[in-house]
């Protein structure tokens, strides 16, 4: 119900069990003048992320790091990496994030993408590489250097274990017959190891591109 026009209330004793908000407008969706088109593509996205990673039904679930002044909460599920900045206005170049394992990590999932609506300030073909801490760090033995912008989550996995070569083919059929901004994120001087991943086209072809 999060961005819909109207609330979303199923028949119940308090209603008169009536089930007129019983009901998605999934129609939404194709007028290009809104935006909830982006909401629909978020959606995809997040199920084939979970199918090809498991994330739901993973025992492992661990919250890493709490920054209260920062607004930024770091977590782990199943084998990926997730970066939550909770701030309306702050971003942070060069976050140091604890990882659960060494080794290269990349960007899978990103809500800051312009085909979510976003303004894209994160480059999805950067190589995040661990660097060792001399301590603890967040109860971890490394960390990665990200680009967190202001009410974004960014998801990460790691190439060394999860090689993208090897995920298995997802489709979400999105609609080919939507428009869009019709680019990948452009690289930001500000992240580490950016780079320019390039694709044009659809207005989805950026979302499709993170899994290949």
């Amino acid at each position: 119900e999060f961005g819909h026009p109207e609330w979303i209330d199923f028949p119940r004793e308090g209603n008169g069990w009536s089930g007129h908000y019983a009901r998605r407008q999934w129609k939404l969706q194709d007028e290009e003048h809104l935006r909830y088109r982006h909401f629909a593509a978020w959606d995809r996205a997040m199920m084939e992320l979970d199918d090809r990673f498991g994330v739901v039904s993973s025992s492992h679930q661990w919250v890493t790091h709490m920054d209260e002044e920062g607004q930024v909460l770091v977590f782990e599920r199943g084998p990926l990496l997730f970066v939550m900045n909770w701030s309306p206005s702050q971003d942070h170049v060069n976050y140091k994030v604890a990882t659960p394992v060494p080794g290269k990590w990349r960007v899978c999932l990103d809500s800051d993408a312009w085909d979510f609506g976003g303004r894209g300030r994160v480059a999805h073909e950067a190589d995040h590489f661990s660097q060792p801490s001399k301590e603890k760090f967040h109860d971890r033995d490394q960390y990665i250097q990200v680009m967190a912008p202001s009410r974004t989550c960014v998801v990460y996995y790691n190439e060394d274990t999860h090689p993208k070569a090897e995920w298995k083919h997802v489709s979400y059929n999105l609609d080919d017959s939507s428009s869009g901004g019709g680019a990948s994120n452009a690289s930001d001087a500000s992240n580490v190891g950016a780079t320019s991943s390039g694709s044009s086209g659809n207005g989805y072809e950026q979302v499709s591109s993170f899994f290949g």
